[in-house]
């Protein structure tokens, strides 16, 4: 209801313009006729839909549907454009027929167009564009292999150590007649397999060897490129199978006796018994005779474990049977146990008396009395104590002594700063003694060492950095301290940067262990806090970044991801395969950021200014001023610097400013009313020769499309999307390598030609890249509502195939250093390898103890 109304106030709108600019009068009369293009129940007639048909099949046009009021109408067919090589042509005889046909000879895009002219000569055109292509291979492997055209990883098979697989591939076949090549590999085996694929023919076969998991890919590709993979599972046991011939069945004996004395627990188990199955077997347990006088019983009548208590001496019997339940074969076992009379235990002892003392630990200064109290010490008999009280150390120069030495509670004055320790005896009735100790520090009381971290993980080579700051002094006074390495890997010569600060600066220099304590002084006491530092071998193509990376945008021609920063506001250069990390001063905070076509130039877009950055000699060139609120700054490979939007306004005028990045002048303003509103993201598509742009403050959402002149690099008309509301549609924006697709943060993408639908990528999405060389896109899903600031990244990131661009299935991101990593960004590198900025510790993006890194795989 919202999307028909919002229709009706932009068609009215229009409607008021017209009548405007022609005077708001005319007469009245029919319009020219409608052309509509049926092929296979499908009209074509709205905004020039395109479909998707097989190669060499006969499509048949009608346009029979064409109308106009009140007269006849002649029809006009065309092929106005068909694929280089294509012979392909309408039938001449049915050229002017309401139907005709024509049939695709070679992959590619067919475009026809119809014309229809009413008895007043009024001609309308409309065109379909038909894309004929070919499908990817169906692969089949007679009994065990079978293709589908997508890739398919098979359910596991169990088989024993020293059995062959065989695999036969002579069933395959391309429904384009093509040939197909099937190629193997062993993607996974047991350490220690020699296990090797050989082939033969038709016939691929190898033999397990080692006990473990095999994993077996088969990929058909036909000429065209495109290809079926299916894996197979295998879990090879060292367990060969079991031939089991019985001539006979008799129950099997045995026997065996056991001496204990009266009272002794007598176990009997079974678990150790030699069964042929025993996940079918029981065992039954019988008490055949005991001593006459004897009530002991077996614990239980079933069961693997009994136990039994003789209570008198004599002799017990005792059968255990063990059934095969499967195969009814038992066999039986007694046990004779022989008791004898216990030993008799006579048990006298004593207890020690507990000595308890209670005193302060800290005494605030010299010449103040201590009370120490003994009188919570105890005798475990219930007998008086005797008390004794004495001296075992004091300081240098002391004469302080115990008041009364021998009551349980007293006092002593001491009377030097310093460390004394004092020890109470506790002797009782029968001449047994207990002591306990104390230490008392009077005056200069020792500090509390503290740290802000006991644990650090780092890389060998990248610094760190703690803090004693915290530490406390017990009397107030200055605190001193001492940094060491106490414990270091082998080889390591890293020494720490200012061993007498409260702050620690460290650089392990090999990966491996270190033990580093920090000594807090205080006058002459001292206490130590120690700290763990471990240091692991960095990953090639991993680099940690030592900030939270706000933006970031990837340069394929240099290699290089820019990535902004704020405290301090900087922007990064990173090589991933180098692992460095090159920063470049900014001038104030950052709301945007984009990157040249070419990849060399950096666009920053700050409050009212923008900053235009050279990336392969890392200077920040110029900043200008921009004389708005924009929201998106864009730059062209000549230094041209395309600003539109508005943060927290509404229709923004003028849309577009024009910069001479260079110099700040301006070059070009354009208005587009009802195009740019409010917060407006865009994209620089210089292949496509167009700039588009999306509004974020209008709903439904609507693309527009304006021209730039390749010479001026001014920006000319604008076109907007055929669709309003029809298709879901969301900022960011990328572009396919070709730049003949728009892809957006809805998940759909639109071809930059004319902005009609292409497909979806199945759900919104954070990130998207796109190679031509690999036939692939990669992108980032999100679960996150548009409107929250809270982003939940994936640990997988989604991949597309092949030019249409069917999905495949999702591959895992790479650890670091064994923790999950949940992608942020993904781009394609110049070799195709992916570059990921991702984090570690939670996939929320406001998550506290997130780590960052930047992977290239």
């Amino acid at each position: 209801m919202r999307q028909s109304m919002q229709r009706w106030v932009w068609w009215l709108l229009a409607l008021t313009l017209v009548l405007t600019g022609c005077g708001g009068g005319g007469g009245t009369s029919d319009g020219p006729p409608s052309t509509v293009i049926q092929t296979s129940a499908r009209t074509l007639s709205a905004n020039a839909l395109t479909l998707q048909l097989a190669l060499g099949s006969e499509v048949t046009l009608d346009g029979s549907g064409s109308t106009v009021a009140g007269t006849q109408i002649a029809y006009a067919w065309t092929l106005t454009s068909r694929p280089a090589g294509s012979a392909a042509a309408i039938d001449p005889a049915r050229l002017a027929d309401a139907r005709t046909a024509f049939t695709p000879d070679v992959p590619g895009s067919y475009v026809v167009a119809l014309d229809v002219t009413d008895a007043q000569g009024r001609t309308t055109r409309q065109t379909a564009t038909l894309v004929a292509s070919q499908g990817a291979p169906v692969v089949t492997i007679t009994g065990t292999v079978v293709f589908k055209g997508i890739s398919e990883t098979r359910p596991a098979q169990t088989l024993a150590v020293g059995s062959m697989v065989s695999l036969d591939t002579a069933g395959t076949t391309d429904p384009s007649g093509g040939a197909v090549a099937v190629g193997w590999q062993m993607l996974q085996q047991p350490a220690g397999s020699k296990a090797a694929l050989t082939t033969s023919g038709t016939l691929t076969y190898f033999t397990a060897d080692v006990a473990g998991t095999y994993q077996v890919r088969a990929r058909g590709t036909n000429v065209a490129g495109q290809f079926s993979d299916v894996v197979f599972v295998y879990t090879a046991t060292a367990q060969a199978p079991v031939v089991a011939v019985a001539a006979s069945v008799t129950p099997v004996g045995g026997s065996s006796t056991l001496g204990a004395a009266v009272g002794n627990l007598v176990l009997l188990d079974t678990s150790g018994s030699s069964i042929p199955n025993s996940a079918t077997t029981t065992a039954s347990w019988q008490l055949l005779s005991r001593p006459g006088t004897s009530t002991a019983a077996l614990s239980a009548t079933s069961g693997t474990l009994v136990s039994l208590v003789p209570d008198v001496a004599g002799t017990y019997l005792i059968r255990t049977t063990l059934l095969d339940s499967a195969t009814g074969v038992s066999s039986q076992y007694t046990t004779t146990l022989n008791v004898l009379p216990g030993v008799t235990a006579v048990v006298t002892g004593y207890a020690l008396p507990v000595a308890r003392v209670s005193a302060p630990s800290l005494a605030s200064s010299a010449g103040m009395p201590v009370t120490l109290r003994g009188s919570g010490s105890y005798d475990p008999n219930g007998g008086a104590l005797d008390y004794r009280w004495g001296m075992l150390s004091r300081p240098a120069g002391s004469t302080a002594s115990i008041a009364q030495t021998a009551q349980a509670d007293t006092t002593f004055t001491p009377d030097l700063d310093g460390v004394y320790q004092i020890q109470l005896l506790v002797t009782d009735s029968g001449g047994r003694i207990s002591s306990q100790s104390v230490t008392v520090y009077v005056g200069n009381y020792p500090p509390v060492a503290a740290l802000d971290r006991t644990q650090i993980g780092v890389l060998a080579g990248q610094p760190i950095t703690a803090s004693a700051a915290a530490s406390v002094s017990q009397s107030g006074r200055p605190l001193g301290f001492q940094w060491s390495i106490d414990a270091r890997p082998s080889g390591s010569t890293a020494t720490t940067a200012s061993p007498t600060s409260a702050a620690l600066s460290f650089t392990p220099d090999v990966a491996g262990t270190y033990y580093l304590t920090v000594t807090v002084t205080e006058g002459a006491v001292s206490s130590i806090a120690g700290l763990t530092v471990t240091a692991i071998v960095p990953v090639p193509g991993t680099v940690q970044l030592a900030y939270t990376p706000l933006m970031a945008a990837y340069s394929k021609s240099l290699g290089l991801a820019a990535i902004v920063s704020s405290t301090p506001n900087t922007l990064h250069l990173v090589d991933p395969t180098a692992a460095t990390d090159t920063a470049i001063a900014l001038p104030t905070a950052v709301k945007g950021l984009n990157l040249s076509p070419d990849g060399r130039l950096a666009a920053v877009l700050h409050e009212g200014a923008v900053s235009l950055i050279d990336l392969p000699t890392a200077t920040l060139l110029h900043s200008s001023s921009t004389g708005g609120s924009q929201t998106e700054a864009l730059v062209s490979d000549a230094g041209l610097v395309y600003l539109t939007g508005q943060t927290g306004g509404q229709w923004v005028t003028p849309g577009f400013t024009v910069l001479d990045g260079r110099t700040g002048t301006t070059v070009q303003t354009l208005n587009s009313f009802a195009s740019i509103y409010g917060t407006t993201r865009a994209i620089l598509a210089s292949g496509a020769g167009k700039v588009f742009t999306i509004s974020l403050g209008l709903s439904p959402s609507q693309i527009y499309g304006y021209t730039v002149d390749p010479a001026t690099g001014l920006l000319g008309t604008s076109q907007g999307s055929p669709y309003w509301g029809d298709y879901a549609m969301g900022a960011p924006f990328w572009l396919s390598a070709d730049q003949t697709l728009l892809f957006t943060a809805a998940g759909s993408y639109f071809r930059t030609a004319d902005l009609t639908y292409a497909g979806t990528l199945g759900s919104t999405v954070v990130s998207v890249s796109h190679s031509a060389t690999a036939q692939e896109a990669v992108a980032l899903a999100t679960t996150s509502p548009s409107w929250s600031t809270v982003v939940t990244y994936p640990s997988v990131y989604k991949r597309y195939t092949g030019s249409l661009l069917f999905p495949a299935a999702d591959a895992p991101l790479p650890t670091v250093y064994g923790v999950t990593a949940y992608g942020r960004q993904i781009f394609h590198a110049a070799d195709d390898k992916l570059v990921m900025l991702v984090q570690t510790g939670n996939a929320q993006s406001d998550a506290s103890g997130l780590e960052f890194y930047l992977l290239k795989r």
